[in-house]
């Protein structure tokens, strides 16, 4: 009698000790993000560790979604993981990234393609596949010294024009399907050793114009540049028609 009243306290001490971890898990995993939206669509997100998808998906509705054009991770977050800001926030024009930071997950900026430069901070070690992928805007990025894995984060990304690599970490480079071409001191590269910058320049296209029975009022340009911001002359547009490049 004993024995099975020694084993029956056992069994619900065990069961006592188990949903008070669930329940604190659970304590910990609804205060762990915050957000907080400030004017003129600056989105301040607060909390500890790695942001999941499940930390925003219950959170932001569409319109505010819409509204978002910087958004600000204070200090406390150490991971962004997958998708997390391409998928919730397309539409951002700015981030800024927290010295907490280590951490870039897979395709974490994809389809943000407004956004033009971005400063990630020293302390990220990894950055994941496809993190910048069809950023179409950006310009210029800055690797820092504590990297530590790069899994091929960069592809399709049409205005990125130069890569410095404080890091020791050799960065495999993206040729937007062939192109655009990197080049260290003026020699071409498909790699970036530790310690250089690349810089990047687009394959030219010879334009041609079809007119259609109208005329040419001004001079046009003949050739565009893959990734150059180039718009065509108002001398040569039609009502009802965009042009495409």
């Amino acid at each position: 009698m004993k024995k099975i009243v020694c084993w029956s306290s056992l069994i619900l001490c065990i069961l006592t000790l188990a949903m008070s971890q669930n329940n604190a898990k659970a304590n910990n995993t609804e205060e762990k993000v915050s957000f907080t939206y400030q004017a003129k669509g600056v989105l301040k997100v607060s909390g500890n560790g790695h942001l999941a998808w499940s930390d925003v998906e219950d959170i932001l509705w569409e319109e505010d979604e819409r509204k978002i054009r910087k958004i600000v991770f204070e200090e406390g977050i150490t991971g962004i993981e997958d998708g997390w800001i391409g998928f919730w926030f397309s539409e951002v024009e700015e981030i800024e990234l927290p010295q907490t930071l280590t951490v870039l997950g897979k395709s974490a900026l994809e389809g943000c393609g407004e956004i033009e430069k971005i400063d990630i901070p020293e302390g990220v070690a990894k950055i994941e596949k496809n993190v910048f992928s069809n950023c179409e805007r950006l310009m210029e990025i800055s690797i820092p010294s504590s990297l530590t894995t790069w899994n091929s984060p960069i592809k399709d990304c049409p205005m990125l024009r130069k890569i410095c690599n404080l890091s020791s970490v050799e960065l495999e480079l993206d040729d937007c399907k062939g192109n655009k071409t990197w080049s260290v001191d003026g020699t071409k590269v498909t790699k970036l050793l530790p310690g250089k910058t690349a810089k990047a320049k687009g394959k030219k296209f010879k334009i041609k114009y079809k007119l259609l029975g109208g005329k040419k009022i001004a001079k046009l340009p003949t050739y565009y540049r893959y990734g150059s911001n180039m718009k065509l002359p108002t001398s040569v547009k039609k009502k009802g028609y965009t042009f495409l490049g």
